[in-house]
């Protein structure tokens, strides 16, 4: 996949982010950053569906922005999740 690669460019994140919503993702970043479990995301993200919240969290673990741990059943946020935090943060203010 394209987007795979580093996130940390300016232009690829800057395409990462016209791409997805914004909306979305911040939403899914904000709760991972506190460790959330799949049924926590779907009670919290009441206007998006199953399928399109499991969409967004393959393709933002896809991307190294989100990982999986398996042991507690929690999705967190990684540094370059962060990053992508703050930029979504920062267009929002600006």
């Amino acid at each position: 996949m394209i987007l795979t690669m580093a996130v940390n460019d300016k232009g690829t994140l800057s395409y990462f982010l016209e791409w997805v919503r914004r909306d979305i993702v911040e939403c899914i970043l904000l709760l991972c950053a506190a460790g959330a479990r799949f049924d926590d995301l779907t009670q919290l993200m009441t206007a998006s569906s199953p399928v399109l919240l499991k969409k967004y969290l393959f393709y933002l673990i896809d991307c190294d922005l989100v990982f999986y741990d398996g042991q507690y059943c929690i999705y967190s946020i990684k540094d370059k999740g962060f990053k992508v935090l703050s930029r979504i943060i920062e267009d929002k203010i600006m």
